[in-house]
């Protein structure tokens, strides 16, 4: 007897439905990751746009350096007023030259007597004296005073006149008093003294402050 053919569709073998399944979970898969890796992209260039560029160079960096000379170095005993301080230094002077105690140069002007009219300090050559020149006035001065403020020779004046400083009385620790043509007042102080040939002061060292007020005189 024959059978009557079945009008239901034959089915899917169950094997065919596993690996369909497994295909298409892994074209999922595959499209998730692909979807985060196209969003994390998109952050990182949108992070590296917005920060500034960075400049980078094999040069070493560039230093500047200048160096300017200022009169006023430090104040004096009791650091304002009458007893701040213009200028501080040293100078040595030789026989037949002159010195500016004004000036701002480190070699206070030192040149050949008779110099520039605002030079104010001479060591006279045929007779070695120290003297004051053109409208500069110096002064002996006193022992009763230190010549460590401005008052000290500020305030003398029958003491200022033309008296140079001898040979014989150039020597270590002795003081003098100087009105500059400019007005200011200045000490100077004796730190050494050489002899040459004629065993007369050839040479002669001096340690020089210069106040900064102006004499009033």
């Amino acid at each position: 007897m024959t059978s009557a053919p079945s009008d239901q569709p034959p089915r899917t073998p169950t094997w065919q439905i596993v690996v369909a399944f497994m295909g298409a979970s892994a074209a999922l898969l595959t499209a998730v990751w692909g979807g985060v890796a196209l969003f994390y992209q998109a952050g990182r260039s949108s992070v590296d746009s917005s920060a500034p560029p960075v400049a980078h160079s094999d040069q070493p960096a560039q230093v500047s350096t200048s160096s300017t000379f200022h009169p006023t170095v430090s104040p004096g005993p009791g650091g304002s007023g009458a007893d701040s301080i213009r200028r501080q230094g040293s100078v040595t002077i030789a026989r037949d030259d002159v010195i500016d105690l004004d000036t701002g140069r480190a070699d206070w002007a030192a040149e050949e007597a008779p110099g520039a009219t605002a030079t104010d300090l001479e060591f006279t050559d045929a007779v070695p004296t120290l003297v004051s020149v053109h409208d500069a006035v110096m002064a002996r001065l006193p022992a009763d005073r230190t010549g460590e403020h401005f008052r000290d020779c500020a305030t003398l004046s029958a003491e200022y006149g033309g008296t140079p400083l001898r040979a014989d009385q150039m020597r270590p620790g002795v003081k003098l008093c100087v009105i500059t043509d400019q007005k200011h007042v200045a000490v100077l102080q004796i730190t050494d003294v050489r002899s040459g040939a004629d065993r007369e002061p050839e040479r002669v060292t001096l340690a020089v402050t210069v106040w900064s007020r102006p004499h009033s005189g």
